[in-house]
């Protein structure tokens, strides 16, 4: 563990693939899946890049920032109070999807088959202790 860090960091988002690929759970439920996402804040300082992600059979293979001519299956995206809310347990993720707080574009039907996993992906981002 890296210890604390910043949201939204490619250090807080490395720790969070750790994290990951340690969690049985998520592993297990992700197997046999593979797909990039990128991660992005809405209304991000200058200095925060979005994320791009690479998952193989259900574990993390790429972390890194996102380059201009990436293409990802899914777009997690949220304002910053969204993410904290989100991180800190105050906001709901399903509700925050629902009211489009959290926009995630990409397949659905995939992601529906698949919706344990990305249950426990939410979950996750709660356990990297996170500086604001």
């Amino acid at each position: 563990m890296i210890g604390v860090a910043r949201f939204g960091t490619l250090e807080w988002w490395k720790e969070f693939e750790n994290v990951w690929n340690s969690d049985e759970t998520i592993l297990s439920a992700l197997k046999g899946f593979s797909f990039t996402a990128v991660y992005k804040m809405s209304d991000a300082p200058p200095d925060m890049k979005p994320i791009f992600q690479k998952t193989e059979d259900g574990k993390v293979v790429e972390t890194r920032y996102m380059e201009p001519t990436d293409e990802t299956e899914y777009v997690f995206e949220a304002k910053g109070e969204v993410w904290k809310g989100l991180l800190t347990g105050k906001i709901n993720p399903t509700m925050a999807m629902l009211k489009k707080d959290l926009a995630v574009k990409g397949s659905w039907g995939r992601l529906m088959k698949r919706m344990k996993g990305f249950s426990r992906l939410l979950e996750l981002l709660k356990v990297v202790e996170t500086e604001w």
